[in-house]
């Protein structure tokens, strides 16, 4: 049952705001921790994978407190959230494989928070990053493609590319110290899954994300697929 804090708010939070938050937890696809409002705080677990989702639901209590609702009510509401097809959506495939869709958008803050939560997720296997073009971004388009590379060998032991401007990631991460043999970069979503599946073991934990028109979901769907006709003929 959610409980109240055994100690005071760090400094410089103030009990008394709408919606405030301390002492967070993040576990294996979801994240914990303790709302404040109004002096009242409670345990909340929120079952979403991604520390950034914290920040989704203080916007959010703070909104449903502006309209009176009650505390139990916010923490009953923000625990039941279900997220939408495609958007931080974690999916749990035959032989321990799971998957990380976020596959409705991207753009470097997202990208980044997706990175954030594949590296947070509890696995006795390998983190792999599964990332397509970033589109609409202009004239630095390859340069922010870059900087979403940097971050990968902290974040992920492989790293699967499709599209041009994700070749850009791929150059990224090898210029950050990945190793070059964890880079595969795919010309066609038939290429990527066919690596991929070869890849796959148990205990595997997967991030798929791209833009909207780069049609992630493809991947994910024949990953599914393929894991569970192997699983249904016993292998």
């Amino acid at each position: 049952h959610p409980h109240p804090p055994t100690h005071p708010p760090p400094p410089g939070q103030n009990s008394s705001a709408a919606s405030d938050v301390y002492k967070r937890q993040v576990h294996n696809g979801s994240v914990s921790f303790n709302l404040i409002i109004a002096g009242s705080a409670r345990r909340v677990i929120l079952p979403l994978p991604g520390r950034h989702n914290v920040a989704n639901a203080l916007a959010a209590a703070a909104a449903a407190t502006v309209t009176g609702l009650s505390m139990q009510a916010i923490v009953a509401g923000l625990e039941s959230f279900q997220p939408c097809p495609g958007r931080m959506e974690l999916i749990e495939l035959p032989g321990d494989v799971v998957v990380l869709e976020d596959s409705y958008n991207a753009n470097p803050l997202s990208v980044h928070a997706a990175l954030d939560a594949l590296h947070d997720l509890g696995s006795p296997g390998r983190r792999i990053a599964v990332l397509a073009d970033m589109l609409e971004l202009g004239p630095s388009a390859p340069e922010l493609h870059q900087q979403i590379g940097a971050i990968i060998p902290e974040r992920a032991d492989w790293l699967f590319t499709y599209g041009s401007l994700a070749e850009e990631i791929a150059r990224g991460a090898r210029d950050a110290g990945l190793e070059d043999d964890r880079i595969f970069s795919a010309v066609n979503h038939d290429e990527l899954i066919e690596h991929l599946l070869g890849l796959l073991e148990s205990g595997d934990r997967v991030l798929i994300k791209g833009s909207r028109g780069m049609r992630m979901e493809k991947v994910t769907a024949a990953l599914r697929a393929s894991l569970q006709k192997q699983a249904a003929n016993g292998n």
